[in-house]
């Protein structure tokens, strides 16, 4: 299963962000510098675990701050469709 951009935009949309507009976030610029706070990040890693049936860890929260990091790691911790 390849992840894709438009995907982690879908889970980010479900997250029903106050602060943003997910249409509007870029790929590549920190969701904290685009206006997303912890709390609503830790809501989309939720849904992302919930939707992938992934344990992501708590530390990597900070490390995963773009879509495109997100989508990295979704491809490369997913089991790839054979």
């Amino acid at each position: 299963m390849r992840v894709t951009i438009q995907q982690v935009k879908d889970i980010i949309k479900e997250a029903d962000l106050s602060s943003v507009d997910p249409e509007t976030l870029l790929k590549d610029v920190s969701l904290s510098k685009q206006g997303v706070d912890s709390l609503e990040k830790t809501t989309i890693f939720f849904l992302i675990e919930e939707k992938y049936a992934i344990k992501i860890s708590d530390s990597l929260y900070q490390e995963l701050d773009t879509i495109e990091a997100i989508m990295e790691y979704l491809n490369k911790n997913l089991p790839q469709d054979k």
